[in-house]
């Protein structure tokens, strides 16, 4: 299911800009995280920097919001379905999670605001994208940052026309694909809207907003991609990337916390699975995509 399967019935701009909002109200607030749980109700947990007292204070100004169940009401398409605080649980967190917090689905993580992310634009355009010889797809950052993605976690279903629509473009020497067929362009929007929650999931920087294409000025029907591409991998990734990958997989799942994360990232480095180049880079990956708020 993509992510945002989870969300059909709520406005995801409304519910980023009351993100917003709330931020601007209590500047503390360093994470805002949209899950829905086992019973299906909306959970929205605040990661601040801060001791207990401070997440107690910042529970409090919460509570004492005036008209936030009106707020919440608001971030729905139509009327709400339900009573609206029994629909929705809001949680202050910091270096340790709340007990209730393991009760998710995990697939379903919507990073709303993420203060020490890049700026999303400027991350776009620093992305390089290529393929492998496994059949994956590659997605590097600045600075070496790396998540190979097969074609279900990056929100794609494999040997379909948009999935193979993605690694065409990538494995292009152009930086441009003309499209003249109003359904073909209506699949690249289909694309880039799967990519960008990709991208926006593992590597916890909010590309929503951000451009992965644009029309070319005075060519209605080409589009030019934002991103980087290069040739495409031909070796097939090796045991230090492969046990990397699932440490990371169990990570964004939910399955290990980013204290054990780290020490597995240490055991490998220890047992010369992995250089000391590569477990540099996959602790500055888990930098970027932190959910307890403080390394």
């Amino acid at each position: 299911m993509n992510t945002k399967d989870y969300y059909r019935e709520l406005d995801l701009s409304r519910v980023n800009s009351f993100a917003k909002r709330l931020v601007r109200q209590i500047p503390v607030i360093r994470k805002i995280i949209l899950y829905r749980d086992i019973d299906n109700c909306y959970l929205l947990e605040f990661i601040i920097n801060g001791n207990q007292e401070q997440r107690i204070e910042v529970r409090n100004a919460l509570d004492s919001l005036i008209g936030l169940q009106e707020d919440l009401a608001e971030l729905y398409v139509g009327e709400p379905k339900r009573d609206v605080f029994a629909d929705w649980q809001i949680y202050v967190t910091g270096k340790y999670r709340a007990q209730d917090l393991f009760e998710l689905q995990k697939a379903s993580k919507l990073v709303l605001y993420n203060a020490s992310a890049p700026d999303p634009e400027a991350f776009v355009r620093g992305l390089v994208l290529e393929t492998t010889a496994d059949g994956e797809i590659v997605l590097k950052a600045r600075r070496g940052i790396r998540r190979a993605l097969n074609a279900e976690l990056a929100g794609f279903h494999e040997r379909t026309k948009e999935w193979n629509l993605l690694k065409g473009i990538i494995e292009s020497k152009k930086d441009s694909i003309e499209l003249t067929a109003p359904a073909a362009q209506k699949m690249l929007k289909r694309v880039e809207d799967k990519l960008k929650t990709a991208i926006s999931k593992h590597f916890g920087v909010d590309v929503s907003e951000a451009k992965l294409f644009v029309k070319v000025p005075g060519r209605k029907a080409t589009y030019k991609r934002v991103f980087n591409t290069e040739r495409s991998e031909t070796r097939s990734k090796d045991e230090g990337e492969r046990e990397l990958d699932k440490i990371f997989d169990a990570y964004e799942n939910g399955e290990i916390d980013v204290y054990e994360a780290r020490e597995q990232i240490g055991t490998l480095l220890a047992q010369g699975v992995i250089t000391r180049k590569q477990a540099e880079l996959a602790a500055e990956s888990l930098q970027w995509a932190k959910t307890d708020g403080q390394l």
